[in-house]
């Protein structure tokens, strides 16, 4: 149960970014927690990353891989 809820928080926050179009798990973290609505849920930028991958696999979102990680970008009207 605490996967589909952590799942619905990177899936809200991956909606909700705004700030340029590529995104980190790094970067979504902070938001996926704003976004969780479990009472005493919590996620790792590890758990983000897990989940933008199984998003990733889904083709709800394209990767790219770099020098210093790998990055995200929404595919519009998949989500």
């Amino acid at each position: 149960m605490a996967k589909q809820y952590r799942m619905r928080a990177v899936m809200d926050a991956v909606e909700r970014w705004d700030r340029s179009e590529w995104f980190t798990a790094a970067e979504l973290h902070d938001l996926a927690t704003e976004c969780i609505s479990q009472p005493r849920g919590g996620i790792t930028t590890q758990g983000v990353s897990r989940m933008l991958t199984i998003l990733e696999a889904r083709g709800m979102i394209a990767a790219e891989r770099r020098h210093d990680g790998k990055r995200y970008t929404r595919i519009e009207g998949a989500l």
